[in-house]
């Protein structure tokens, strides 16, 4: 069997029996054999399930002040303005990695920081997942700012061995920013 691609594939074979008394029906010897491939791979597209603890909206609003929401056109999450002084181990928010195939599947996770920073103000928890078929799993990503700024990095999520564009990787923005307290009058 050497399967390419998602699919079932069947056969039909006939086993032929020597000295058989040959009026017997000859059916009963018909076998079909049936096996399917499948490709690891998550739900990458899935983003109400995979934010099911934040807000996703269709485009992010820079006018507004939003923390906890997806955009789906810009691709981006972002965590809003956060006052590190009040968040001492950083904000952490949990992202759904779902697994809607027939077979387990292996996914690493990484953040990498967008410019030149030098800091680790994302991170993720854990670095790789063994997500069984039909389940999920959750991961944390940090967002702990250092300074009065404006922070970005890439979030992804990449299924070893996985060959289907639309399931082998999840990949988005993350954004936030540090931010004074402040009160108006």
């Amino acid at each position: 069997f050497a399967a390419e691609g998602a699919e079932v594939f069947r056969e039909a074979v006939r086993i032929h029996v020597s000295g058989r008394d040959p009026s017997e029906d000859a059916a009963q010897y018909l076998y079909e054999f049936v096996g399917e491939s499948c490709i690891p791979g998550i739900a990458a597209e899935d983003y109400e399930g995979i934010f099911e603890e934040q807000a996703v909206v269709r485009e992010l609003d820079p006018s507004n002040e939003s923390s906890r929401v997806f955009g789906r056109k810009d691709r981006t999450f972002t965590f809003g303005h956060i006052v590190p002084s009040s968040h001492p181990n950083g904000v952490c928010e949990k992202f759904k990695i779902t697994n809607p195939n027939k077979i387990p599947c292996k996914v690493d996770l990484k953040v990498e920081a967008k410019g030149d920073t030098g800091e680790e103000v994302f991170t993720v928890q854990p670095a790789a997942l063994d997500l069984p078929s039909h389940e999920h799993r959750y991961v944390d990503v940090y967002f702990k700012p250092t300074a009065m700024r404006q922070y970005a990095a890439s979030f992804s999520a990449v299924v070893e061995s996985g060959t289907d564009d639309k399931t082998k990787r999840l990949q988005f923005s993350l954004h936030g920013e540090g931010t004074l307290p402040c009160m108006t009058v």
